[in-house]
């Protein structure tokens, strides 16, 4: 008898051991989730409100107050959940200008309840994320963001005895509103299939939104990523040519920043013959189309890689410019105004403080300096300090 992670075989092993490596047999998650039980479904709701901010709890205690506590709601949710009705409003969408491409983004406003509920699918279908989420996808997951994808290209492209020579950044054109609900549901039920309560609630959860997916929602960033996961194991697994008889991988590093990709190779023609793979399996498997301006490039410094709000070149990194040319309006504003002795406002000091790690980690010590942002980082500490600590 033989244990194969799991599974107990005698004398068929050869053949269910052929259909695991074939994708025949395939691993599901969430099985044992009772998405109906109210005490499933309690810890996820405490955990939402710990990540509320003083000032956002309000809505949140009315709703506890209708309900009766957060046990309460815990049964209110599985109710709705065992009715098949949710019982939510459509999520209204508001227009924003995103002051660093001047572009205009559709931010979903979801209820109190709602986003509740984001919570309880998200941290329910966790054993499924972690499985399925790629290392190198670096957005929107704890540990893994700007920094750790930055670092990860900074390694690729400075690595002395096996430099990346050539690289291709594609984006994806309207990612979050492309991602239709019948991909969620296919890969949904190709993962989660013993659990078809849990399909329906998340999937429901999405039909809230309209069409696609919801910029500003809880669940949909990490379902972005999950769909996204398909892409970027096929890209680094994959795609690769035969070259007698052994396998050889098409790019050298795969990296996803959301619905940002950068791939590079030592071979200009395999990244090209890569490229064009990936973007057909964009369209055909997940319906998403990518923005034909990606141009493969040389990797010098004559062809930075503008990515995360870096530029990074093989002998440095710089802030973007766009990015550089607001912290210094910020910097020279906060400046006359320590001068001139008078109280930094809460809005310039917050802006300085979030502006810290971005400078801290890029070549920026003779930008840091000229902008006196050691100083305004300090007195800008003291502000919020003063404002969410002392005053509240």
């Amino acid at each position: 008898m033989i244990y194969l992670r799991g599974i107990v075989a005698k004398s068929n092993f050869p053949i269910l051991y052929h259909r695991i490596l074939r994708g025949v047999i395939i691993k599901t998650y969430c099985k044992n989730v009772d998405i109906c039980n109210p005490q499933t479904i309690e810890p996820w709701i405490s955990l939402y409100r710990s990540t509320l901010k003083p000032q956002r709890r309000a809505s949140f205690n009315r709703l506890s107050e209708k309900y009766g506590g957060i046990h309460g709601i815990s049964i209110e949710i599985a109710k709705r959940i065992q009715c098949r009705n949710l019982n939510l409003a459509k999520v209204k969408v508001s227009e924003r200008c995103d002051k660093s491409s001047n572009k205009m983004r559709k931010i979903g406003v979801e209820s109190t309840m709602q986003q509740i509920m984001d919570y309880v699918a998200v941290y329910t279908l966790m054993p499924m994320l972690r499985a399925k989420v790629g290392y190198y996808q670096c957005a929107s997951i704890p540990g893994r963001g700007q920094i750790f994808g930055k670092e990860a290209i900074e390694k690729w492209i400075r690595n002395k005895y096996r430099p990346s020579k050539y690289f291709d950044k594609m984006d994806i054109r309207h990612c979050f509103e492309s991602i239709s609900f019948k991909t969620i549901e296919k890969l949904l039920n190709r993962d989660i299939h013993k659990n078809p309560t849990l399909i329906w609630f998340v999937v429901e959860l999405c039909k809230t939104h309209g069409e696609g997916l919801s910029i500003g929602s809880f669940l949909s960033q990490w379902l972005c990523n999950y769909v996204m996961s398909y892409a970027y194991h096929y890209a680094s697994e994959k795609i690769y040519k035969a070259r007698r008889g052994k396998k050889k991988m098409l790019f050298d590093h795969v990296l996803f920043y959301m619905d940002d990709i950068y791939i590079s190779s030592r071979d200009k023609r395999d990244l090209r013959m890569g490229s064009k793979t990936l973007v057909e399996y964009f369209k055909k498997e997940l319906g998403l189309t990518i923005k034909p301006n990606h141009i493969i490039h040389k990797i010098d410094e004559n062809n930075p890689i503008d990515m995360m709000g870096y530029v990074i070149t093989p002998k440095k990194t710089v802030i973007r410019a766009r990015v550089f040319n607001r912290l210094r309006r910020t910097c020279i504003r906060g400046w006359q105004l320590y001068c001139n002795h008078q109280w930094i406002p809460l809005s310039y000091a917050n802006k300085i403080t979030a502006y810290n790690g971005i400078i801290k980690h890029s070549d920026s010590r003779t930008i840091r300096n000229k902008l006196h942002f050691g100083v305004l980082f300090k007195q800008s500490l003291y502000v919020r300090y003063y404002y969410y600590v002392i005053k509240s």
